[in-house]
């Protein structure tokens, strides 16, 4: 009965260890998305006209590859406040890893 016991536990803890592993490797890589995936991402936005009301044309918007300064500031922008909003939540998280632990927090 014992023995039974003690194998359901390590499976148990195997599993919990897996789901603390995933979330962590899938938090990392959607944080490393943000940062290293924009200058790629920065052209196509571009190219699909976000933010190009901002620029001053007359009538129609033809599709440009360079941006306008007020849309090439409102990408920045939007690419700052992300990054700023990606610390803040990195060290509210650090607090509560302080706080309850990995174990709480890592799954949840």
């Amino acid at each position: 009965l014992l023995k039974d016991t003690t194998v359901a536990d390590a499976s148990s803890s195997m599993l919990w260890r897996s789901a603390v592993l995933a979330s962590a490797a899938l938090g990392c890589l959607l944080n490393a998305g943000l940062i290293f995936g924009y200058s790629g991402l920065f052209p196509q936005l571009v190219a699909h006209g976000a933010f190009r009301d901002r620029c001053n044309t007359d009538g129609d918007m033809p599709m440009v590859t360079e941006p306008c300064a007020a849309q090439a500031q409102a990408l920045t922008a939007m690419f700052t406040i992300a990054t700023c909003a990606l610390n803040i939540c990195s060290i509210l998280a650090g607090v509560l890893y302080d706080r309850f632990g990995p174990q709480a927090v890592g799954v949840g």
